[in-house]
């Protein structure tokens, strides 16, 4: 049974949630959230509503992920649809078992 929307701790998980990515994604241009189970894009208009449907596919036991910038259009995550992005990430890999 998903959890409650209205408690405490739902309550807290989205406004950190929120806060997490209202800091990380640009303010304009449309969000994106990714299913796992099905391998679907989801497009949201705001941050506030990325975060919502986060956490409800979360508490039903969905694998999600965000977009790391926003889009001009619904539809494509392609280099091209790119609208703005906030953030720059370095992904190091580290250890005996990776290249130099």
């Amino acid at each position: 049974m998903p959890a409650d929307p209205m408690s405490p701790t739902s309550v807290t998980r989205l406004s950190i949630t929120l806060s997490f990515l209202d800091w990380v994604l640009p303010a304009s241009g449309l969000k994106v959230g990714f299913r796992a189970s099905d391998k679907r894009n989801q497009f949201f208009a705001t941050t506030a509503e990325l975060s919502d449907w986060l956490i409800t596919q979360d508490a039903l036991g969905e694998t999600v992920y965000h977009a790391c910038a926003s889009y001009k259009v619904a539809g494509s995550r392609k280099a091209s649809n790119v609208h703005l992005v906030k953030s720059l990430w370095l992904d190091v890999d580290a250890g005996e078992e990776k290249d130099a």
